[in-house]
């Protein structure tokens, strides 16, 4: 539903909020190609250093939802302006941290900032979009976030190698400050709902709770001489936060569910091959700048232009796929993307130094199967997940996405960490990186590839018990392009 809002503030008021979900994106590439200088210059172990994007993710996860809702009741533009406004600052304390965890605590600090902008921005636009072009301002949105992402490596690589890591928060700085300012001025006031449900800041709570024990077993379980009390102690706070979450929100409802749960085999089992696809691209965007930047001796700029170069193949693949799907059905595009991720993860293990040509074909290939999978898996998913609950699907998407970001970082750092372990690097307690001769290099990288490639051929099993599914409801092609817009933009 459109509101008054005059047209000139109107433009503005779309650029504010497109150029917020283009810095939502290059808040997370600018740090995923630093982490490589991060960690040899702090000199942490790989699984502390993951939390530097881990981190993020997690108050994202977590977050997210429950700052919906409070928008909804405080104010969409309030919400706004405190997010940026928390964004900014830590986006400040970020280059003035003395040591890793400082650096961690300043990130989740920035990430909270960021879920309160993003979780308002959409319903900005519906606020101020008129009926007949909602859909395509929501992907100038999705797009804008989908530019951030891919310029970030750039951004990120160029702004080390001029100065090091601590300049990459310049931009940032600079672009929160100015859409803080922008959004004062031209983001239009619009009067808050009355508050139906109670907020669930309880839940948000061990939700993250759960995000955070368990991603941190996963991270510190590779370090020499650690405690394994300590990991057992954040497996058993895993399990008893998730099993309260899970209490609290399906407790009552199990009975009314049951039957329902059963009719949706198919949809747990695409959600569930959409973790695992989305667990082996965060983990390979997370390993990728060591492996270029270590193994092929790039250079940070070098390695950020030429990951902005290669990913823009995602963005070009979506739409072909999308009507590719259109065609021949979702679930096959599905199957075809996955193998290409299978037999493009399975080559990199073979890339050495000086096969420059090479790598750039293999990651072209990479990130166009990735981007070929994203649209046609929310079309499967939205059609097994029952005609009635459309927005509970939404909600378990995107939080399996999420999840899928979390996992694929913890578990590419303990399959690396290994794998240069088992290669005869010793365990002395000492740093990997500074340690790692050429040859051990080319097992660990080698070896995390292969496990990407299995974890797809997982993903690719899933997919093929999904039975393929025709949208039968008056109307639901359209719902399916609005979700499609708005779940497609993350990456």
């Amino acid at each position: 539903m459109q509101e008054m809002v005059p047209a000139r503030d109107r433009r503005f008021a779309f650029f504010t909020i497109f150029l917020a979900g283009f810095l939502a994106g290059i808040a997370v590439r600018t740090l995923t190609i630093a982490l490589p200088v991060i960690t040899i210059e702090l000199n942490v172990p790989l699984g502390v250093a993951s939390w530097v994007s881990n981190g993020y993710y997690i108050v994202l996860a977590s977050s997210i939802v429950t700052i919906g809702k409070i928008a909804d009741v405080k104010g969409l533009k309030k919400i706004f302006l405190w997010g940026m406004a928390i964004f900014a600052v830590a986006s400040v304390l970020c280059p003035l941290a003395v040591d890793i965890y400082t650096l961690i605590a300043a990130r989740m600090i920035q990430a909270l900032g960021s879920a309160m902008f993003i979780a308002a921005s959409p319903a900005l636009i519906v606020q101020i979009a008129s009926d007949e072009n909602l859909g395509q301002v929501q992907g100038i949105l999705a797009a804008s976030t989908a530019a951030g992402t891919v310029t970030g490596w750039a951004i990120g690589g160029i702004f080390i190698d001029i100065s090091g890591w601590r300049s990459i928060f310049v931009p940032v700085i600079v672009l929160s400050v100015a859409l803080f300012l922008l959004g004062r001025k031209y983001l239009p006031e619009f009067s808050a709902k009355p508050r139906d449900t109670p907020f669930d800041i309880p839940g948000a709570v061990l939700f993250f709770i759960f995000l955070f024990s368990v991603t941190g077993a996963l991270s510190v379980i590779e370090i020499p001489d650690i405690n394994f009390l300590f990991v057992e102690g954040l497996l058993v706070t895993a399990a008893v936060s998730g099993l309260w979450y899970g209490i609290r929100h399906f407790g009552k409802k199990i009975g009314a569910w049951s039957e329902r749960l059963v009719k949706s085999r198919n949809f747990y089992l695409a959600i569930s091959a959409s973790i695992l696809v989305f667990l082996v691209y965060s983990g390979v965007c997370f390993i990728l700048p060591f492996a270029l930047i270590l193994g092929l001796d790039l250079d940070p700029a070098g390695a950020g232009l030429l990951l902005m170069g290669i990913t823009v193949a995602q963005i070009v693949a979506a739409p072909f796929a999308g009507r590719a799907a259109d065609r021949y059905g979702p679930r096959v595009i599905c199957v075809v993307s996955i193998i290409g991720l299978i037999v493009t993860t399975g080559l990199f293990s073979f890339l050495r130094h000086g096969m420059g040509y090479q790598t750039i074909i293999l990651l072209v290939l990479f990130w166009a199967a990735f981007g070929s999978f994203l649209g046609p898996v929310m079309t499967l998913l939205f059609r097994h997940c029952g005609d009635r609950s459309k927005g509970q699907c939404s909600g378990i998407i995107m939080t399996s996405r999420y999840f899928g970001f979390i996992m694929g970082i913890a578990l590419f750092t303990i399959v690396f960490t290994e794998a240069v372990y088992a290669a005869g690097l010793p365990r002395n307690g000492m740093q990997v990186f500074p340690r790692l001769t050429t040859e051990v290099q080319v097992v660990g990288f080698a070896d995390t590839f292969i496990f990407a490639a299995i974890v797809a051929t997982v993903a690719l099993v899933l997919i093929l018990l999904v039975p393929e599914a025709r949208c039968q409801v008056p109307g639901c092609e359209l719902e399916e392009k609005n979700m499609n817009v708005e779940l497609r933009g993350g990456g």
